[in-house]
This record gives C-alpha cells, sequence and structure tokens, in this order.
C-alpha cells in the first residue's frame, strides 16, 4: 500500500453493484479510501471551517459551559479529556460533538451551530448511500442498514488541535486508535498531520488534506459486524515540526453509527454476519449490541466511569 485508492462517487449513479464491489475490495484491503465527486458542497466545508475556527478561539471558561455529562456524545469535549485506547497519555486535541439530539444550545455562538447543522445532513445523505453501498458489498438489500442509521447516533465531530506552546513530551495530536463506529467519512483539514499505518503493521503513510475529497475508512463496528474481513484501520494526527507548532489544526470527521446510545432497547446487533465469519476463516468474534459495544469503548478512552460502563453492559 503505496497511496489511499481513489474512488469515483459517480460510479454510483451509474452502476451501484461495481461501485459496492470496488468500496468492499478497499475496506478489506486497505481499509481506508479517498471519495471523489462526492456531494459535500464546498461552501459548506469552508463556512463550518470558518464558524470553527471562531468558536475554539473563545475563552476555555466560555466553552466549558456547553460540556454534556453525557461521556462527550454531544457539546464541547475540552483539551486532556480522550486519550487513545490503552494509552495513559491524553491527546492534544478539544473537539464539539454535533447530533440530531441532545444538542445544547449555542447562544454565544449561533452561526457555528448552523453551520454544524448543514454540514451533519450533507454528511448524513452522503453516508447513507455509503452504507447502501457496504450491504451491497456484504450481499444484504441495499437498505439493510437504512432504518437504523435514520434512528441513530450518527455524530459531526469538529477537531481542533491547537497550537503547541511547550514540549509535548511523549503527547500527541491524535495517537494511533481505531473509530468506534460503522465507517468515518473525513473531509481534508486545514493542516498536514495525518497518517494511516499500512498492512503491513510497521509503515506510516501520510493523507495529504484536500477539500476536494472524503476519506472514508470502516470502522470497529463494521470490522466486528464483518468478523474482520473489513479492515478497521489503526490511524493517528502526529504534531508538526518545531517550526509549525504555532500552526493549529481543525478536521471534520462524521462517524456513523447505527441505533448504539447507551441503555437502548432497540440496539443494533453487531453479532457477525454468517457469510463472513466463513469469508474470514476465523472464530465468530460473539454477539454483542451496538449499545454494549459504544459503553465499553468510551470508557476506554476515558469518557465514561466505571458504573455507567458496567450499567450499559448490563442493559
Amino acid at each position: 500500500m503505496k497511496e489511499i485508492p481513489v474512488l469515483d462517487f459517480s460510479l454510483w449513479s451509474s452502476d451501484p453493484e461495481k461501485f459496492a464491489s470496488k468500496l468492499g475490495k478497499a475496506f478489506s484491503t486497505t481499509g481506508f479510501v479517498r471519495i471523489v465527486n462526492h456531494t459535500i458542497q464546498p461552501t459548506t466545508i469552508v463556512n463550518l471551517l470558518d464558524q470553527s475556527q471562531t468558536f475554539f478561539n473563545r475563552t476555555l471558561q466560555e466553552k466549558s459551559t456547553l460540556i454534556q455529562n453525557n461521556g462527550g456524545q454531544t457539546g464541547y469535549v475540552p483539551p486532556g479529556s480522550e486519550s487513545a485506547k490503552g494509552s495513559d497519555v491524553a491527546d492534544l486535541k478539544e473537539f464539539y460533538h454535533y447530533a440530531r439530539e441532545g444538542n445544547p444550545r449555542i447562544p454565544m455562538q449561533y452561526f457555528f451551530e448552523e453551520a454544524m447543522h448543514q454540514m451533519y445532513e450533507e454528511f448524513f445523505l452522503m453516508a447513507d448511500k455509503l452504507m447502501m453501498a457496504v450491504a451491497l458489498s456484504l450481499d444484504l438489500p441495499m437498505g439493510h442498514f437504512s432504518n437504523t442509521l435514520r434512528d441513530g447516533d450518527s455524530l459531526l465531530r469538529v477537531l481542533h488541535y491547537p497550537p503547541i506552546t511547550k514540549d509535548p513530551g511523549e503527547a500527541m495530536r491524535a495517537e494511533q486508535q481505531e473509530d468506534i463506529n460503522l465507517i468515518t467519512l473525513l473531509i481534508g483539514a486545514n493542516a498536514k498531520g495525518l497518517q494511516v499505518l499500512d498492512v503491513d503493521g510497521k509503515t506510516w503513510i501520510d493523507i495529504e488534506p484536500n477539500q476536494d475529497e472524503l476519506i472514508v475508512n470502516p470502522s470497529d463496528m463494521l470490522h466486528r459486524l464483518t468478523n474482520g474481513v473489513y479492515r478497521s484501520v489503526t490511524h493517528r494526527v502526529v504534531n508538526p515540526p518545531k517550526t509549525e507548532w504555532h500552526k493549529p489544526r481543525i478536521s471534520i470527521p462524521f462517524f456513523v453509527h447505527p441505533i448504539s446510545g447507551l441503555f437502548k432497547d432497540n440496539s443494533f446487533s453487531l453479532t457477525p454476519l454468517e457469510n463472513c465469519v466463513v469469508k474470514s476463516g476465523q472464530e465468530s468474534l460473539g454477539p454483542i449490541t451496538a449499545s454494549q459495544f459504544l459503553a465499553v469503548r468510551l470508557y476506554e478512552l476515558g469518557l465514561l466511569p466505571d458504573h455507567v460502563m458496567i450499567d450499559a453492559i448490563r442493559h
């Protein structure tokens, strides 16, 4: 894997089966894929980047009024809150989560809220089509995921990596990790730093930011549903050279979730598909709901206390 493969989204309209096949091949090999000719409007991207910079330039005290006691599922998450699974060092980042439900009102930054809402809706329409392609690639009905996505818990995250003002030591903008959800859509950031781990498990590949492309990757929930046939690929955001420590970085990922909110009775099942168990040649990863899976992962990230995670698993 020298570079991330490119897939033209216009193929979805002309030949859905072929598009689905190419997407499935990328998900089972490289993991990441670049989508060109996507449906996200450039003006929507630029507007959210501008409004995000204005928001994150506000004081920590102002931003902290928007912290929600929900494991970071919506609202503001300050620096030092999240660390990668297995790491004791917090990432050098802050972020804001926007979902269809449970968002705090943002009277101090109305236009930021409006920009997030517009981006969320455009991301969701794109994600719904991509999950139709995922369904076809897995020999499922095209609409297999549609209901759980419509009522699901997809998240728009606006990520801000502040300027580095002192030696970060072992801390990184985002330590190596895998995403929790089904698939992730990412609009190119305003600075370099994103790297993907090659299939050899040793080589890190730079992904240059590009607002004309969507970077798409399968995540842990889809990895589990397919018993590892579709690979949840490790990635990270490295610190810039010292001469560029003063430069902040903003990126905009969209995490596509099924019904997976904590304590939800109708949570989506992540029990591996039988055909994928056979194809993987491995023992089934076993039954688990998306709600239980989410609780464990949020706990591993340091966003849920022990008792909430335990209650969610028992529910």
